[in-house]
């Protein structure tokens, strides 16, 4: 369905649809920046920008005015005038919730002087004053295109023939667009100023444009679309974290909304309204913070541009603090509703200016069971490795038992194991993690956070852990399963598996191997588990690339294999030949040359599937080769590549700009983030993004390997914690996440 004809059917019932900006205001609310102190304030007029924005866009919204904040000229005032909710607007016509507002600019300032108009998902780079002091020439308006009005400058005065109040009304975009270009009004404006996504040049882009809706990097409607990853990588990001350091809110207790009167005048009626007058008045001094504080009946109150600093000063005074929203299913004046996304970004904004602080939100809308959210600290318990006896593989990228075990060493927590029946027939227990991988595991871990009274933090594993939780949970799978980013899903390219078992280099009796160990090249042929087993003739294959590789390189060569590919290693001595060294693994065995093989081989050979297996030849130091895996081409894969395609392939407009995501697109993107369709990930595709970051050579190549792998299992773990587990502000939402390709 197009984005437009979604917007119409929202438009038409507001009644249900908690994202529509409800429209109660005549003018725009302004927000002034004002002289900072110690600053001799300048005789220049205040830089007016206009801000087109809506309910869902608050993130964007306060980063933006920080991105102001942080470049303004600090002797000169700026006015920033928030164009969203205003009454007597057709705005669930537009594609967004603020289009026409920009052409109704001349209006608000009253035909006279100039503006500058930017949309919400934008940040300034540089001072806008150096935009908004420029010379017009003969134009009315400036942009970089005359079809593109999302960043202009504006003579009130010149466009108040054709963009004033009654044609704004009555009219569309693009005509109010043509009506312009008619009356030659129209300027160019050099492309630094709206430089759009993958257009963004570090040191010369004024203005940064998020404008593909399916790539802004705050995801501001994770229910209408799929978010793909930007280009312009961490910008935003970083400009919100230091927005969060320096604790910026555009409106405060001191300079509340102009909508806040109102709300405090209607609380303040309730028998409990001088508590809250007190409370949330324009000064904190005198306040005692408490033990812990539960807020009911009041969020639900507070005006949408007010919240971020009540939800501020609540947590600054309590140590504990549990939320209760009551909710109407049916919206209506005075009865109003917003959406859980909004509450949860609202909560976590709170928790990063204060992350010492636990909280948990109790949400309940209508009649429906309520919903339980919770953050800040990690609560008592233990950590909890949910098993399912039987279902690890050696060719499975994560062990949920070693990960637990490095939570629990990081957070001092005692580690538990327990299968997915137990976890949920067993009484509530402390638990404070639930590491989880496996379909079974993973759907009896969800299925336990929702039922749990205090919802333990879920660490989900591998490319079958379903869809990402937007809150208490983090997802953690391979860099080539191609899944859909998010801020709460962690892409490694190995994977946590337990160690193998093998004795030390010290231990070791050499005397079976000491004819390879001393002869003057070596090399040694690793091979591990495959999903679908080893045959005779697999085994061929394997022995003739074996031999013609160790012989290029005139190598004497050593075979190992694993526990999981023993029974292989009889087909193998025979395919490799009479004199070939060929090593069966057994348990508890002395003798086992793993150890010698990865101090001493000059040359390391990988064939199988095996993750732990990888992870030691590339944590050797020597140059690894590896054997490739054959790709499946049954036809559920071949249909499983063709969604995966496209739902990541970008469509373009005649403009040469992506389209938003939407229709079948959409569909696919949905079916893989939800998992249940996932892109074909195999071994085949796990040895090409090695092979492409460098880290390993294919068999037959004359290249060599130019990385060197570094240990990934305690970034990984530190990444999960920066997700489940606050201890200060965030220094990156995102860490390093697979692009899909």
């Amino acid at each position: 369905m197009p984005l437009i004809t979604q917007r119409i059917l929202r438009g038409l019932t507001p009644f249900a649809d908690p994202y529509m900006t409800p429209a109660v205001r005549q003018r725009p609310e302004k927000i002034i920046l004002g002289v900072k102190p110690g600053h001799r304030p300048s005789d220049k007029p205040p830089v007016r920008i206009f801000l087109g924005s809506e309910r869902k866009q608050f993130r964007a919204e306060r980063v933006f005015i920080w991105s102001v904040e942080k470049h303004r000229d600090p002797s000169r005032i700026y006015e920033i005038h928030l164009l969203k909710g205003l009454k007597g607007w057709m705005s669930g016509f537009w594609i967004t919730g603020f289009t026409n507002y920009r052409f109704a600019i001349p209006y608000f300032c009253d035909y006279q002087g100039r503006a500058i108009y930017n949309d919400v998902d934008q940040v300034w780079l540089t001072d806008p004053a150096e935009l908004f002091d420029r010379d017009l020439g003969k134009a009315g308006f400036v942009s970089i295109n005359d079809h593109d009005t999302s960043v202009m400058l504006i003579d009130c005065a010149r466009m108040a023939p054709v963009w004033n109040r009654e044609s704004v009304h009555r009219t569309t975009r693009k005509r109010l667009e043509a009506r312009a270009r008619a009356a030659r009004l129209w300027g160019e404006l050099e492309g630094r100023y709206n430089a759009r996504d993958a257009e963004y040049v570090p040191g010369d882009s004024a203005c940064v444009h998020f404008t593909t809706l399916h790539t802004q990097p705050w995801r501001p409607f994770p229910n209408w679309f799929v978010y793909h990853e930007n280009p312009t990588g961490s910008l935003w990001f970083d400009l919100e974290n230091e927005a969060n350091r320096a604790g910026f809110l555009p409106v405060s207790a001191m300079r509340p909304s102009s909508s806040w009167p109102d709300a405090m005048l209607a609380l303040t009626s309730r028998p409990d309204g001088a508590e809250l007058r007190r409370l949330l008045g324009p000064h904190s001094a005198g306040l005692h913070r408490v033990a812990e504080r539960t807020v009911e009946d009041l969020l639900e109150r507070i005006p949408d541009a007010d919240l971020p600093w009540v939800l501020e000063r609540l947590f600054a005074l309590s140590d504990r603090i549990d939320i209760r929203l009551r909710e109407p299913r049916r919206i209506a004046k005075g009865r109003p509703r917003r959406p859980l996304h909004f509450w949860l970004e609202q909560l976590q904004l709170a928790e990063r200016l204060h992350p010492d602080v636990p909280w948990r939100l109790e949400r309940r809308v209508g009649r429906a069971r309520p919903e339980v959210h919770r953050g800040g600290p990690l609560a008592d318990g233990d950590v909890v490795a949910v098993v399912a006896e039987g279902t690890q593989h050696p060719c499975q990228p994560f062990d949920a038992v070693t990960v637990a075990k490095r939570i629990g060493t990081r957070l001092a927590r005692p580690v538990r194991r327990i299968s997915p029946a137990e976890l949920l027939s067993k009484p509530e227990q402390a638990t404070a993690v639930l590491v989880a991988t496996g379909r079974r595991s993973i759907a009896a871990a969800r299925r336990h956070a929702r039922s749990s009274a205090q919802p333990p933090a879920l660490v989900l594993l591998g490319k079958s852990a379903g869809p990402v939780p937007e809150q208490g949970g983090v997802v953690v799978n391979l860099e080539h399963d191609a899944l859909p980013p998010h801020p709460n899903r962690i892409s490694a390219r190995l994977g946590i598996t337990p160690p193998l078992a093998f004795p030390s280099l010290d231990t070791l009796e050499a005397e079976d191997w000491r004819e390879w160990s001393e002869a003057d090249s070596r090399a040694a042929l690793l091979v591990g588990a495959r999903e679908d087993g080893w045959n005779v003739e697999a085994l061929a294959r394997l022995a003739t690339d074996a031999r013609e590789w160790s012989e290029r390189s005139g190598h004497r060569l050593l075979a190992i294999t694993t526990p999981a590919a023993a029974s292989a290693a009889a087909d193998l001595r025979k395919a490799l030949g009479e004199d070939a060294l060929v090593y069966a693994w057994r348990a508890d065995d002395a003798s086992n040359p793993l150890a010698l093989a990865l101090e001493r081989a000059q040359a390391l050979l990988l064939a199988g599937q095996e993750q732990t297996l990888t992870l030691l030849a590339l944590t050797s130091g020597k140059p690894v080769a590896m054997v490739p895996e054959r790709p499946c081409h049954g036809w559920i894969d071949r249909l499983r590549a063709r969604v995966a395609d496209r739902a990541f392939r970008p469509s373009y407009n005649k403009r040469g700009s992506i389209r938003p995501q939407q229709g079948l697109t959409y569909l696919c993107a949905r079916l893989i983030e939800s998992g249940r369709v996932l892109p074909p990930a195999g071994a085949a595709e796990w040895q090409q993004v090695l092979v492409e970051s460098g880290l390993a050579t294919w068999i037959g190549s004359s290249a060599t390997a130019g990385k060197r792998y570094q240990t990934e299992a305690d970034t990984i773990i530190e990444a999960v914690l920066g997700r489940i587990a606050t201890t200060k502000p965030s220094t990156a939402v995102e860490s390093r996440t697979g692009r899909p390709r």
